[in-house]
């Protein structure tokens, strides 16, 4: 009894290409030895293919494109996932690292990077058209492969009908390139913020759409000025002396030079507050704070001079107006009446 390839298929003798080649791509997702392990499904599949072969040859060309118009056409399988003509194409991560002055006034920085452009010779497609009437073949999508990996009954693996796969880029419309590209970098960005440049990462695969760059902000310690929110911070050296007697000093900040007035009878641990001198709000502008610490330090190898000054100005300050002055541990506290009836222990030479 003869074979009846049409109804193997399940179509029509006066069926077009477009339609014969949409009944075998039902039936192989369905019998395929990837998907069914069943025998008889795997020999079933051998004989729809067969069919088919047989059918597309005899059959009319209605003249309409098997392709979709959108670039990005996908199908299902409810095993295997999705399979696209196109995909996107990955997103780029880098870290820069800047200085903390850079991050206060902003900056401009010039980087290269490594990523995939779309191919000229196809233009991105990945494949390039032999003839007018060229398609896509519609069981793989242009991929070549079904299921994941085995190769396309219907195109052999070619990806469509009078296609000739890309040999500059192997059929994935793009290929590796190296891309240089200047960064505005918003003053009052702080470490770790992530800067997002959309379509700016790797080109889509088969024209998908390209992915995404983003940069992470690292920031090189400075050696005088640290950061704490929006808040410029600065610690000062002060020499003892400077500290009792008061100065002021000029602080080259980085928008500029400040007058630091130290009042007499600073401590460690003072602070000196310029408001609206601080960083920017990277997003409001709105500015923080310069906040001067002050350190006092106290002096180390003391010239035998040095050291007599020191003790008789100890000596003067301990008569102070509380009425007692430091002594031994015995008797740790005597009347200011008593402590005045004795010379005190140093003198300075004229």
């Amino acid at each position: 009894m003869p074979v009846d390839y049409y109804e193997m298929l399940g179509v029509s003798s006066s069926a077009s290409k477009t339609e014969i080649r949409r009944a075998f791509v039902k039936l192989a997702r369905a019998l395929h030895p990837d998907v069914n392990p069943d025998p008889a499904a795997s020999e079933r599949f051998k004989h729809i293919t067969e069919a088919y072969d047989a059918v597309i040859a005899l059959a009319d060309d209605d003249g309409k494109s098997s392709t979709s118009s959108s670039s990005q056409r996908t199908d299902t399988h409810p095993e295997y996932g999705t399979f696209s003509v196109s995909r996107r194409g990955e997103d780029i991560q880098i870290t820069l690292l800047l200085s903390l002055q850079d991050t206060f006034v902003g900056a401009e920085r010039d980087i290269t990077i490594a990523t995939t452009e779309v191919c000229d010779s196809c233009r991105g497609k990945g494949y390039i058209s032999e003839r007018l009437s060229a398609s896509i073949c519609e069981m793989c999508l242009g991929t070549g492969v079904v299921f994941g990996t085995a190769r396309c009954p219907m195109c052999g693996g070619s990806g469509g009908f009078g296609l000739t796969r890309c040999k500059a880029c192997e059929g994935e419309g793009r290929h590796p390139a190296t891309r240089s590209m200047s960064l505005q970098i918003p003053a009052g960005i702080s470490a770790g913020k992530k800067l997002h440049f959309p379509a700016d990462g790797n080109a889509g695969i088969r024209g998908g759409e390209a992915g995404d760059l983003d940069v992470t902000v690292k920031i090189k310690p400075d050696r005088f000025f640290t950061r704490e929110g929006d808040d410029l911070i600065c610690a000062l050296n002060v020499s003892m002396s400077d500290a009792i007697l008061g100065y002021s000093i000029p602080l080259a900040s980085f928008d500029g030079d400040i007058n630091v007035v130290i009042k007499s009878g600073a401590q460690s641990g003072d602070i000196i507050v310029f408001p609206d001198r601080g960083f920017p709000h990277y997003k409001t502008g709105v500015r923080g704070d310069l906040r001067v610490v002050l350190n006092v330090s106290t002096p180390k190898g003391l010239t035998p001079k040095e050291r007599q000054m020191i003790e008789w100005f100890r000596d003067i300050r301990s008569h102070d107006t509380s009425g007692v002055v430091a002594l031994s541990s015995a008797n740790w506290m005597r009347p200011r009446e008593e402590a005045r009836s004795k010379p005190p222990r140093h003198s300075l030479k004229p």
